[in-house]
């Protein structure tokens, strides 16, 4: 360990002392506030401007370069001013002088900024070009000029030509018409999908952004076709996306507080180099629109008529470089819909050598869940041209109150008598959590990281199940979890020449948990986890490249039982962009899990008269392998697709596993048992037609799972999905369909779970504060079956049928209501429901 750390620091200072990097990321910052701020960095420069007349211009330039003149020319991008280079002496000058200034803003019908417009004052004798100014990402200008009472002449692609007799040196707002054949002129089509190498760029249309409520929301209406929208963002291979707004770490109650106007465009990568990003294998990212000063306040409510409701509200206020952000929600459900009923089959081997087969079905005639939630949060973040820092306290209170059933069992043959049964729970689960993102910007193209988080939770639960004419079984479960999160990054740019990460990854986690009824006990269990890595990244116009690699050390101590494991891990990738269109990318990724400590359990709980469960604490990590590929085709707005597949390799794998008495099977798990290999392959494709008013989308795909011993099976599914969106004025529609499908329920178990088909429809109007939809899914179904699960071992089969309200003419009303404050807040970044610490009781 000492070897691999002393190679990483002296890898680190050869690269630091190989290239001198220009890395910045300016936000409407005055050119020469940072022009001193390369200035500063870099002493070996020479650069001489004059303050006075470099004020009155700014940028919002993102550089990483390694030539001193590419990143001043890029600091000074449109404005007006010259560079001039002697050796290592650069000579900066305003091409304007003037003993007036004349100022204003440019503006389309929407009175949002227009960014990169030129403004001309020309002579009213004889519209002679007097000087010129191109305004900024706010849409202002000012420029110095000698004469007064000149003409003002704003244009810019896409827009009416528009003058301006200048009465004063306040020239006011310009309102630019737009061209009656903008979008058949442009279509849009070269701007809003861009494929490069290490990134794809979308730009959200006015109507999608307008009808979305959420920016889960407006993803789905985007029809990224690298993503797939569920319950959550995932890519096409299933894998977890990371979320940004801005190059700050996001959450999704993050983006359900944002105002999706906002959104300038989405970016989605894979294996991004940039720092920021934390290494996170796929992200998306949000650029959003950025203000100067003040605030806004959103408020999102739902009402499901059938079981549950929910209300949430956002504040942003900002001032200069500080944000603070406060959110809260409250959620009530009362279900009378969700259960599940199972029929299952024991086999017993006796004394004598039979087998006795008792088949065992539960059956509900009456279900009653309550859950109330009420969260809140609180974060401050403070973000420069080189820092940001963001901090964030969080917490949760869960109340499950009732959650009971009643109904019949009947074994065959008759073990036990046919009888009633009546299963009563309740818990109660409080979190704090406080989560941190510390990015700090380096010299000499150097940059540092740190993600601190830690999650305190207690938890409690109770139950009592009761067949008539045997003792309840009580199971009663008190939990206290502490988890602490970080990982610190440093990286080093070469410029073009690549991207070097050095990595140190840290995790604890403790669970006290006491059980008491039918079992009285108590448990208490730590892992530790260290992980030093390494990466470099590479990519130019066509290619980028990514290689990782590193080592996972683990201890987990559970009761006297202590074990040390070490693990390497490695993340290999390349993609390749030929042109803005095509886009085809290639991963692989091993790694090894840590077990649940609610698996490592030694507890043996009672769950029915034939089954008792217990846990595994002599679990080791198992092996993961990960291959991924797709190719994206971005034809025009009209047409773009993805094809992909994929396969999930696991191997050492621990499982649930039957072991049969004469009397009861338990459930345990076992390890090591038979591999488990998953695949999958498929297209999604989407169009815009009629001018970009109707959208169509469909994928088609196939899922293949073989799952290993104790299972033995191998199962496929092919599914086809449709979706369309159609807008009209301030009216949106939009309608989903996806059949009977089936997929399996994880490499842990033998469950193979198939749905039945979902179909919805929503219609919705919006406006610039507004947004009122209704919801509907399964309207013409009457019956609340949604899914069938079937498992199959050597000792215990099961078939489970689980019911739900939202599967059955489910209907729903739901509305936003934003409105700002102040002067250009920069609108993102909300703080955000966060989860606490994982429990340890046993599952």
């Amino acid at each position: 360990m000492k070897a691999i750390i002393t190679i990483i620091l002296a890898v680190m200072s050869f690269v630091t002392a190989q290239a001198l990097s220009y890395r910045y990321s300016f936000s409407a910052t005055p050119i020469s506030e940072a022009l001193l701020t390369i200035s500063k960095d870099h002493p070996e420069l020479e650069i001489s401007f004059i303050y006075k007349e470099l004020d009155n211009y700014t940028t919002s330039a993102i550089i990483d370069t390694e030539d001193p003149y590419e990143a001043l020319r890029q600091t000074i991008g449109f404005n007006p001013v010259s560079i001039i280079r002697k050796d290592n002496e650069f000579f900066m000058e305003a091409l304007q002088h003037g003993l007036y200034i004349y100022r204003g803003r440019v503006l389309d019908p929407e009175m949002k900024p227009v960014e990169a417009a030129t403004v001309m004052l020309l002579m009213p004798s004889d519209s002679a070009v007097v000087t010129y100014g191109i305004t900024d990402e706010a849409g202002r200008f000012a420029i110095p000029c000698d004469h007064r009472g000149v003409i003002a002449k704003a244009s810019c692609v896409g827009f009416m030509t528009t003058l301006r007799k200048c009465g004063s040196l306040t020239v006011g707002d310009i309102v630019l018409p737009r061209l009656p054949i903008q979008l058949k002129s442009v279509s849009v089509e070269g701007n809003n999908a861009v494929m490069h190498s290490d990134r794809s760029v979308y730009i959200p249309t006015s109507r999608q952004k307008k009808s979305a409520q959420t920016a889960q929301d407006l993803i789905g209406r985007m029809a990224i076709p690298q993503l797939k929208i569920g319950s959550e963002i995932v890519t096409n291979s299933n894998q977890p996306v990371a979320l940004y707004i801005d190059y700050v770490p996001a959450s999704e109650s993050d983006l359900s507080g944002m105002r999706t106007d906002d959104v300038k465009r989405v970016e989605y990568y894979d294996y991004p180099a940039d720092p920021r990003f934390q290494g996170n294998p796929h992200v998306i990212n949000f650029i959003m629109q950025q203000y100067e000063y003040g605030g806004y306040v959103k408020g999102i409510g739902y009402e499901n008529f059938v079981s549950s409701r929910q209300l949430n509200g956002y504040a942003k206020l900002q001032y200069k470089k500080m944000t603070y952000d406060w959110a809260g929600g409250v959620f009530s459900m009362n279900d009378k819909h969700g259960y599940e009923e199972m029929d299952e089959t024991y086999r017993l081997p006796q004394s004598d050598g039979t087998v006795k087969t008792i088949e065992r079905s539960s059956r509900v005639d009456e279900a009653k869940k309550r859950w109330d939630s009420y969260w809140t949060s609180i974060k401050a973040m403070y973000r420069s041209d080189k820092v940001t820092l963001s901090n964030m306290i969080s917490a949760n209170f869960d109340r499950a109150p009732r959650e009971y059933l009643s109904g019949s069992v009947t074994y065959t043959p008759a073990e036990y008598a046919t009888t009633d049964y009546t299963s009563l729970k309740s818990s109660r689960v409080n979190s704090l959590i406080y989560s941190g993102y510390w990015y700090i910007t380096l010299p000499h193209g150097n940059s540092l990281t740190f993600n601190p988080s830690y999650a305190y939770t207690h938890t409690c639960q109770q139950s009592v199940y009761d067949e008539n004419g045997l003792s309840p079984f009580i199971n009663n479960a008190r939990d206290n979890s502490h988890q602490a999160n970080g990982t610190l990054t440093f990286v080093h740019s070469f410029g073009r020449g690549g991207t070097l990460r050095a990595l140190c990854q840290g995790r604890f986690l403790q669970n006290s948990t006491t059980y008491s009824g039918t079992s009285d006990t108590s448990d208490r269990a730590r892992t530790f986890r260290l992980g030093p890595g390494v990466s470099y990244s590479y990519n130019n116009d066509h290619v980028s490249t990514n290689v990782e690699g590193g080592l996972h050390w683990d201890r987990s101590v559970y009761g006297s039982i202590t074990e040390n494991s070490t693990a390497p891990w490695t993340k290999v990738s390349l993609q390749y962009s030929p042109d803005t269109r095509h886009s085809a990318t290639v991963s692989l990724d091993y790694s090894k899990s840590i077990p649940a400590s609610s698996f490592r359990s030694a507890n043996v709980v009672q769950a029915n008269p034939l089954m008792s469960y217990t846990g595994n604490p002599s679990l080791v990590p198992y092996n993961s392998f990960l291959l991924d590929a797709n190719y994206t085709y971005i034809r025009s707005n009209r047409l773009n697709l993805s094809a992909f597949g994929w396969a999930w390799i696991v191997d050492n794998r621990y499982v649930y596993d039957y072991e049969a008495t004469a009397t009861g099977v338990i459930r345990t798990i076992k390890q090591p048992m038979g591999n488990y290999t998953q695949w999958h392959y498929g297209i999604m494709a989407s169009s815009r037609l009629l001018d970009n008013s109707l959208q169509l989308g469909s994928a088609m795909y196939m899922s293949q799972a073989h799952n290993g011993a104790p299972y033995n099976w191998t199962k496929s599914n092919f599914v086809v999905t449709l979706s369309a969106y159609y807008y009209l004025g301030n009216w949106y529609f939009g309608g989903t369909y996806c059949p009977t499908m089936s997929a399996a329920d994880g490499c842990m178990v033998g469950d193979w779970m198939k749905n039945k088909s979902v179909y919805t429809m929503q219609i919705g109007w919006s406006n610039d504060n507004w947004n009122l939809r209704f919801f509907t899914r399964n309207f013409l179904r009457h019956n609340t079956y949604q899914t069938r699960g079937e498992m199959d071992s050597p000792y215990y089969s099961t078939t489970r049928y689980q019911y739900s309200a939202s599967n059955a003419g489910f209907f729903q009303i739901s509305a936003t209501y934003t409105f700002s404050f102040g002067k250009k807040v920069k609108r993102a970044d909300e703080a955000y429901q966060a989860t606490g610490a994982s429990t340890g009781i046993l599952k």
